[in-house]
């Protein structure tokens, strides 16, 4: 029981440093985009099957790779899978047991757009302007995951700005959530 505790806790505070890490160097002006031409939409597959355990346990329905756009993108593969991975890690935390998760991707023009939508628990209006705000949480009654740390979203917008993208949320409280991103197809 005890080692279980100390092992929580150990992990908890590995992904807030590693966390701060990330936001620190994004922050700075060392971080340099490595950009790269990749396949979005097997990205996105990458991710979603690195976290099929968890999909799995929560009885989650995956939609939407049937209708996904395969777009070849020029950015840093690494932060793109980063901002996915923070996505999708957070629509099954916060997804009713036995829920979905679905995907869009498409091009529009010189741009790059997907969501990542699912059901659950949602957000309230008044919460929705604030969730990119660095170490921001809704409240906590609300929330499945106790352990957020709040910077998982600000990381995502961070990252999507740089590449010149743009992120949004909408939601209905107790019923979807959806993250939609905007990027250039290449980066300057």
């Amino acid at each position: 029981y005890y080692l279980k505790m100390v092992s929580d806790e150990v992990r908890r505070l590995t992904r807030l440093v590693s966390s701060m890490l990330t936001m620190t160097r994004l922050q700075s002006d060392e971080q340099a985009l490595r950009p790269s031409r990749f396949d979005f939409a097997e990205l996105l597959l990458s991710v979603v099957v690195s976290m099929e355990q968890k999909i799995t346990d929560k009885r989650l329905d995956v939609r939407g790779f049937e209708n996904l756009s395969h777009t070849e993108i020029l950015a840093d593969k690494d932060l793109i899978y980063q901002v996915v991975y923070n996505l999708v890690d957070n629509a099954i935390k916060y997804s009713s047991g036995g829920g979905f998760i679905e995907f869009t991707s498409h091009r529009i023009g010189d741009r790059l757009e997907f969501s990542v939508i699912n059901s659950g628990v949602g957000m309230l209006p008044e919460d929705l302007p604030y969730v990119f705000d660095r170490c921001y949480k809704a409240d906590k009654s609300r929330s499945g995951n106790k352990d957020s740390l709040g910077l998982g979203l600000y990381i995502t917008k961070t990252i999507v700005e740089l590449h010149e993208g743009e992120i949004s949320v909408q939601s209905e409280p107790d019923k979807t959530t959806a993250f939609t991103v905007s990027l250039p197809i290449k980066i300057h």
